[in-house]
Protein backbone atom coordinates (compact mmCIF):
# COMPACT_ATOMS: atom_id res chain seq x y z
CA UNK A 1 0.00 0.00 0.00
CA UNK A 2 0.93 3.58 0.64
CA UNK A 3 2.83 2.95 3.87
CA UNK A 4 6.62 2.65 3.55
CA UNK A 5 7.97 1.88 7.05
CA UNK A 6 11.59 2.41 6.02
CA UNK A 7 10.86 5.99 4.96
CA UNK A 8 8.98 7.04 8.10
CA UNK A 9 7.09 10.31 8.39
CA UNK A 10 9.70 12.43 6.59
CA UNK A 11 10.98 10.41 3.61
CA UNK A 12 13.27 13.02 2.02
CA UNK A 13 16.25 12.70 4.40
CA UNK A 14 15.94 8.91 4.35
CA UNK A 15 15.90 8.85 0.55
CA UNK A 16 18.89 11.23 0.41
CA UNK A 17 20.84 8.98 2.80
CA UNK A 18 19.93 5.85 0.84
CA UNK A 19 21.01 7.47 -2.41
CA UNK A 20 24.30 8.59 -0.87
CA UNK A 21 24.89 5.10 0.55
CA UNK A 22 24.04 3.36 -2.73
CA UNK A 23 25.43 5.84 -5.29
CA UNK A 24 28.70 4.02 -5.93
CA UNK A 25 26.94 0.69 -6.33
CA UNK A 26 24.34 2.15 -8.68
CA UNK A 27 27.05 3.77 -10.79
CA UNK A 28 29.16 0.59 -10.89
CA UNK A 29 26.20 -1.50 -12.05
CA UNK A 30 24.80 1.01 -14.54
CA UNK A 31 25.09 0.31 -18.24
CA UNK A 32 25.16 4.07 -18.80
CA UNK A 33 25.23 7.21 -16.69
CA UNK A 34 23.57 10.32 -18.09
CA UNK A 35 24.43 13.58 -16.37
CA UNK A 36 21.30 15.72 -16.67
CA UNK A 37 22.45 18.92 -14.96
CA UNK A 38 21.42 21.99 -16.97
CA UNK A 39 19.87 19.93 -19.79
CA UNK A 40 16.38 20.33 -21.18
CA UNK A 41 13.97 17.42 -21.16
CA UNK A 42 14.58 16.94 -24.87
CA UNK A 43 18.36 16.91 -24.39
CA UNK A 44 18.05 14.33 -21.63
CA UNK A 45 15.90 12.14 -23.88
CA UNK A 46 18.47 12.42 -26.69
CA UNK A 47 21.30 11.49 -24.31
CA UNK A 48 19.40 8.48 -23.00
CA UNK A 49 18.60 7.30 -26.53
CA UNK A 50 22.24 7.76 -27.57
CA UNK A 51 23.43 5.85 -24.49
CA UNK A 52 21.11 3.01 -25.51
CA UNK A 53 22.50 3.00 -29.03
CA UNK A 54 19.43 4.48 -30.69
CA UNK A 55 19.83 7.08 -33.43
CA UNK A 56 18.77 10.64 -32.68
CA UNK A 57 15.07 11.10 -33.20
CA UNK A 58 14.71 14.82 -32.54
CA UNK A 59 13.26 16.80 -35.46
CA UNK A 60 16.29 19.10 -35.53
CA UNK A 61 18.86 16.29 -35.41
CA UNK A 62 21.27 16.27 -38.30
CA UNK A 63 20.85 13.48 -40.80
CA UNK A 64 22.69 10.31 -39.95
CA UNK A 65 24.54 11.51 -36.97
CA UNK A 66 25.19 11.69 -33.36
CA UNK A 67 26.21 15.00 -31.92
Amino acid sequence: GDHRPLLGEDPEPVLRRLLADRHDLYEALADAVVVVDDLTTEQVAECVLAACGHPATAPNASAGGAA
